[in-house]
């Protein structure tokens, strides 16, 4: 029994959260995935340009725990931080150029109107000549 007592002794008086760690990474599991791809994309490209993460942080005006935080996977990255990345590194993280759609509505002075997204129309201006039989247009940018 003295071994017994001497484990508990040592035992802390929190509980553990690794249950809670490992729960949180099964309700996260797919952004995290896509996170550590994103990390390993970011480190690939450091490494190419002899880039240290202290410069990668000062360049992107950011801290270098950020960064870390960043090369590790496990940071929720927002649009302005892959943008920062993206302008630094000089590589496109996330495209954007795919972006087709249908529609049969007439198109008026080189823009089309497209449903209300949030709370205002907006106008998509379009590059009329990609546009296809069956109506597809690419996308160049959009107003409010």
């Amino acid at each position: 029994m003295k071994s017994i007592d001497f484990l508990e002794s040592k035992a802390s008086a929190t509980p553990s959260k690794l249950r809670e760690r490992a729960e949180w990474r099964r309700a996260n599991r797919d952004w995290l995935r896509k996170s550590q791809q994103i990390a390993l994309n970011i480190m690939t490209h450091m490494d190419q340009q002899g880039m240290t993460q202290r410069e990668l942080a000062q360049r992107m005006g950011v801290s270098p725990q950020y960064v870390n935080k960043i090369l590790r996977g496990s940071e929720n990255l927002s649009l302005d931080t892959i943008t920062k990345v993206e302008r630094v590194l000089g590589i496109e993280l996330v495209r954007t150029d795919n972006i087709t759609f249908k529609s049969n509505v007439r198109i008026v002075n080189g823009f089309k109107p497209i449903p209300n997204i949030i709370d205002k129309p907006y106008m998509a201006r379009i590059s009329l000549n990609s546009a296809s039989a069956n109506g597809e247009c690419r996308i160049i940018n959009l107003t409010a």
